[in-house]
């Protein structure tokens, strides 16, 4: 598990297919759809220290799998937080993930939708926190952003 310092949402109606390239392809911003602007780019605010990601590949009957998984802690307006996620609920986004050490990566695609889940996470009498998780399982895995 690798720390993260920004997780970004990019709207998956605003990018154009990259489902073709190989895993962590390099993939730069401006090539994922002319459409898309930096006011569509919106920062999950988070705590980093209580942040993960990762990666690992499998092979079935099927063929070779990535699974990706972004988990971490929100403190901080609950308000705010909440409607951010109430936003992005579901599987209408792919993430910008940068790690600690400046590395990026793209996950997901038109093909291959991240899903976003979050929960409530109440720890002895407060409640302030929300905990989330975007999970990805595709057969390209994430790419590098440069």
């Amino acid at each position: 598990m690798l720390g993260i310092r920004k997780i970004i949402s990019i709207p998956i109606g605003k990018i154009a297919d990259i489902s073709y390239l190989h895993p962590h392809s390099k993939v730069s911003l401006s090539s994922l759809g002319s459409e898309l602007t930096v006011a569509d780019l919106q920062e999950l605010s988070f705590m980093p220290e209580e942040a993960d990601f990762s990666e690992s590949w499998s092979h079935d009957t099927n063929g070779r799998y990535s699974t990706i998984s972004i988990s971490g802690q929100i403190r901080s307006d609950k308000e705010s937080s909440r409607d951010y996620l109430l936003a992005h609920l579901g599987r209408n986004y792919i993430w910008l993930v940068e790690l600690i050490d400046g590395v990026k990566y793209i996950v997901g695609s038109r093909q291959f939708r991240p899903t976003l889940t979050f929960s409530d996470a109440v720890s002895g009498i407060s409640s302030n926190r929300f905990s989330f998780k975007i999970t990805l399982k595709s057969t390209h895995g994430s790419f590098l952003a440069v």
